[in-house]
């Protein structure tokens, strides 16, 4: 079972207690939004960032290649209407 995870608060002042699934909803329901607005180069924005994980420059573009083409299907599932929310619920225990 998954076990909750301490987020700190934006205010810094005390810690919010989530569970994975409940981080997984909040991330895919801001991806969603995000695609929605038409503000999808964000994410290939993101994923450059993320990739920068090796001093070795092919390492970083095979991670971009791959991150890029994970970006690109979830942006096609979000405009045929697809919500990403029930892929939380698959990949993880979600508590009711």
């Amino acid at each position: 079972m998954w076990e909750a995870s301490y987020i700190p608060s934006l205010s810094n002042t005390r810690e919010i207690k989530m569970f994975p699934c409940e981080i997984c909803r909040a991330l895919t329901t801001e991806v969603e939004k995000l695609i929605k607005e038409g503000k999808s180069q964000v994410l290939h924005d993101l994923v450059e960032l993320l990739c920068v994980i090796s001093t070795d420059q092919e390492k970083n573009e095979i991670c971009e290649k791959v991150l890029n083409e994970a970006v690109n299907i979830i942006i096609d599932l979000v405009k045929n209407g697809e919500e990403l929310a029930p892929f939380c619920y698959a990949a993880m225990y979600c508590p009711s």
